[in-house]
């Protein structure tokens, strides 16, 4: 932020203090960046995927989905810190929530050990692998904020690595699932992530102990770590080899099988191309051959660019307590399960997944039941028509339904846990029933939903397409349904439609 003040006033967060609200392995103490760091930057001799070393804080997803936007987003340090003065000790953090940029502003108040070190994720110097306390600071910073961002760090204890780049580039998010016939034609999975790669796409993954093939038998997954986000910066082919890049955000611990850094398959050719380094840094490469034995498939979080035209509606949930009418006789099979009739009225304050748990109005009894026995009546229904313009035929075309990070509310359910009562955070999203169907009566989509984030791919000669959409019981959260189209227009026109409308127009989909 350009010259220091002569005496700056240091900037304390008193929104979000160091030590809110978190309860995985306490760090022993908070101090400041500039008072144990000497001469710290915010980043130094550019962004790299090296850079992170996760530290003792569960948030791989967040630092392996980093690993690979830093390789894949060259401006990326530079895009999420907008604003920052390192003497002052303030930074603004730019993220994407439902499509809509926001910002958290931190101090630089840092997670530390009993000797004073930085406890949580920190960055590791590019040329001797070792850490870089006295440099670099966008790692750490980026952790913390992304904290606030989530209330506290104990909301970010786990996650998704899709749902953290999508925190960051918007966009859409799927899998490249691993098939049988992959495993017979490598190959052709490595041709999938190779155009996913060079489409600027950023890639991620998470290993599993394999079950059959040649490396089932391996006990220690030949230095893979299970359920553990890694991510992929780099898909590449060179000299007929087809060749997969990893980075665990630990920072060390690699590969030990074929191809990794020491392997007699390494010439110096080979080295030289996939610029291979024979050191212990956390960075290594795998043939997709092998890959595929451990991995159920990639996740990929595809963004558009400035050039895209877009298109957006808003709504919310249902804000009451919703209730459900029984389509069904059901006699209760157990004593956790409620006995209805035809027409008889359930009040479900959570409506998520398929069995749901409620109260029988006329009977008072409280339990489970099948949400594909009930109509939710809902208040909040709503239909709108997707339409594009001048957009040529074969173009891609996508339509997301955006939705509030339920991770935010921090809302709590009991689990037990051998034998003892635990809360647990509540993840997923209330359920929303989404439907789609073309013009021609084609249907798109007909699921119902309890993601972040759900999307559909759309072709030119399906639009017009019609969709409905109803929230029942998500607590009046907000949701945003976008278009997107690469040129030309597109438009998203909202139709008039009662609950009744809804229900005779969607039963076709049940």
């Amino acid at each position: 932020m350009g010259n220091w003040p002569a005496e700056a006033i240091i900037y304390v967060d008193k929104e979000k203090p160091a030590a809110d609200g978190y309860h995985h392995d306490v760090p022993d103490k908070w101090l400041r960046a500039t008072d144990i760091l000497h001469d710290p930057k915010l980043i130094v001799d550019g962004q790299h995927a090296n850079d992170i070393d996760q530290g003792h804080f569960g948030d791989c997803y967040l630092l392996g989905a980093a690993s690979a936007i830093a390789r894949n987003r060259r401006s990326f340090v530079r895009t999420v810190f907008p604003a920052y003065d390192i003497q002052v000790g303030v930074y603004g953090v730019l993220f994407n929530m439902e499509g809509h940029y926001t910002y958290v502003i931190v101090d630089d108040y840092l997670a530390c050990d009993v000797f004073g070190k930085p406890q949580w994720a920190t960055p590791v110097d590019k040329e001797l692998w070792v850490s870089m306390l006295d440099k670099e600071l966008w790692v750490c910073i980026l952790e913390k904020a992304y904290c606030k961002l989530y209330k506290c760090a104990e909301t970010c204890w786990g996650g998704q690595s899709a749902d953290a780049v999508h925190n960051f580039l918007s966009g859409v998010h799927g899998r490249y699932t691993i098939k049988a016939a992959h495993m017979k034609e490598p190959s052709a999975y490595f041709e999938t992530l190779k155009a996913a790669y060079e489409a600027g796409e950023v890639l991620t993954c998470t290993f599993w102990p394999p079950s059959k093939g040649k490396y089932a038998d391996e006990k220690f997954m030949l230095g893979l770590i299970d359920n553990h986000v890694y991510g992929i910066p780099e898909v590449k082919e060179a000299h007929g080899h087809q060749m997969l890049c990893l980075k665990n955000p630990h920072g060390r611990g690699e590969w030990k099988g074929p191809w990794s850094d020491g392997s007699e398959e390494w010439t110096q050719e080979l080295r030289k191309a996939f610029g291979v380094v024979n050191r212990d840094q956390g960075l290594f490469w795998m043939a997709v051959e092998d890959f595929l034995h451990f991995a159920d498939h990639v996740y990929f979080n595809r963004s558009f660019g400035p050039a895209w035209k877009t298109a957006s509606v808003y709504g919310h949930a249902d804000k009451e307590i919703p209730r459900a009418r029984a389509k069904y006789y059901h006699q209760a099979r157990d004593k956790q399960e409620l006995s209805y009739k035809k027409g008889d009225e359930i009040e479900s304050e959570d409506a998520r997944g398929r069995w749901m748990k409620g109260k029988h109005l006329k009977s008072g009894e409280v339990g489970k039941f099948q949400r594909k026995h009930v109509d939710f009546q809902c208040k909040a229904v709503y239909k709108f028509v997707f339409s594009v313009q001048d957009v040529e035929e074969g173009s891609p075309i996508f339509l997301a339904l955006m939705r509030e990070d339920h991770k935010q509310r921090r809302e709590y359910t009991t689990v037990t846990f051998w034998g003892e009562e635990m809360n647990k955070l509540v993840r997923d999203c209330p359920t929303c029933f989404f439907y789609a169907q073309t013009w021609a009566g084609k249907t798109l989509r007909n699921r119902e939903e309890n993601e972040r984030l759900s999307w559909i791919s759309v072709e030119v000669k399906e639009c017009p397409c019609t969709l409905w959409l109803t929230c029942p019981g998500g607590h009046g959260e907000t949701w945003t349904l976008r278009g997107f189209v690469p040129h030309g227009s597109c438009s998203i026109v909202k139709q008039d439609c009662t609950y009744a409308d809804f229900l005779d127009e969607t039963k076709h989909f049940f």
